[in-house]
Parts: C-alpha cells; structure tokens; sequence
C-alpha cells in the first residue's frame, strides 16, 4: 500500500516536472512582439501639455506586447501586465491593467474571505513577425521621422533606415522590400503596385501618416514607443 501511494506521488511529481518544463519550452518558443489590434472606434486618449494649455490626443488603441523569456510588457503604454499564458507560438492572452491601478474590495464570503476586483483585463493579442530589431527608433524630424513600427488599417510597416518590412494581419503575408525618402515622402514598390507613405504630424505618442497603395488610402498610427517619447519618460 505505501509503494502504491509513494509510486502516485512519484507520478505526481513528474508530470508536474513535466507541465513545467513544457510552459518554459512555450516562453522560449513564444517569445517575440504580439499585436492587439484596435477595433472599429476603439481609441485611447492621452493629455499633453502645449502653449501652457492641457489638450487631448485621440488614436486607435493598438498595443503592442513583447514577449522575453518569462516577463511581458506593454511597448506601447503605460498599462501594465498582471498574468499571460501563450495559447500557442503566435497567441497570446494579456491580463493587464492601468498603471499604479489599486484593487478595489468587492465584499467579503461566506467564510470571511476578502473579494478584489484587480481592475485588470484579458487582451488576446496575435504574434508578429517581427522583432525589435527590424525597426529603428522613430524620431520627430529627418529622416528618422520614418523608423519603427505603424499600422495602417491591416498592415503592419516596421522600417528601419530605409529598410521596409510589411505583413498582412488577413492574409498572414510577410514582404521585404527597401525605399527611397524625399523631404516628406518615403516611396516603395510592392510588386508592381507603388506604395507612398507621407509624414502628416508629430503626436505625443507617435508620428502619423499617409499611406497610399495604388487608388487607396490608409491614415497610419506608431505602434512603437518612439525614441522622442522615450527622452520625455526619461
């Protein structure tokens, strides 16, 4: 009888050695950006300071998360991840929320047990093609102007210098291709078809663009934290 019982522990033990080192085999795989995509009217808003008056700054929230090792993190705001569990190498759910966001008291059970509403919640995000490393920081004049990562409607840009990575979040499409920039405008091919992405206006989180692919046009949004932006956290 004691065998038997020590023979379950033992089976106990390693099939939780087991689950263990799986959930570390899928952090390891896992590891890269993972987009949330905004949906229709979903925005984010951030107050800015300019000419000595507070005003408002409206865009679609898109978050991105990175992935490393066994921590994750918001590139792209200041919300915070709480908990994630990989669905599979390219799925993703984030428990995040706000900033310095305190629980609050929901009640207390039966047994006296405190209930706390995290103020947090799941986003399933999507893995990108992507790393860091494709695409540059994005300053606020130059050339640099045209760095990192923007999604314009269902494309996802990373440029770096010149150098344009493009992937399609309906058709899973992945395209490398380089540019040239002249003043305002940064022109590219994509087979036959001319692409034409045109710097419109600084933002607090970001620049935004103009992207023409043949007769279409696309406003385009920073989903990364570029560097300008970065200085002023600092």
């Amino acid at each position: 009888m004691k065998k038997t019982r020590l023979s379950w522990i033992l089976a106990v033990v390693i099939m939780a050695m087991f689950l263990a080192s799986c959930r570390k085999l899928e952090l390891t795989t896992g590891n890269g950006l993972f987009l949330k995509p905004a949906s229709a009217g979903e925005i984010a808003v951030v107050n800015y300071l300019k000419d000595g008056k507070i005003n408002q700054f409206s865009y679609p929230n898109n978050l991105l998360f990175e992935v490393k090792k066994e921590e994750a993190k918001v590139l792209n705001s200041m919300l915070v991840v709480k908990d994630f569990d990989l669905l599979s190498n390219n799925e993703a759910m984030f428990l995040v929320a706000e900033y310095n966001s305190k629980p609050i008291v929901l009640g207390t059970t039966a047994d006296g047990k405190t209930l706390y509403d995290m103020s947090a919640q799941n986003v399933y995000a999507t893995k990108l093609p992507f790393t860091i490393s494709d695409y540059g920081l994005q300053t606020n004049d130059a050339n640099g102007r045209f760095n990192g990562l923007i999604k314009a409607e269902n494309y996802v840009i990373a440029l770096n210098s010149g150098k344009i990575l493009i992937y399609d979040l309906r058709t899973g499409t992945q395209i490398s291709t380089t540019g040239s920039i002249q003043s305002d405008v940064l022109t590219f091919k994509v087979g036959s078809v001319n692409w034409v992405l045109k710097f419109t206006a600084n933002s607090p989180v970001g620049n935004i663009f103009k992207l023409t692919v043949g007769a279409e046009n696309f406003s385009c949004y920073t989903i990364s934290s570029p560097s300008f932006l970065r200085e002023r956290k600092q």
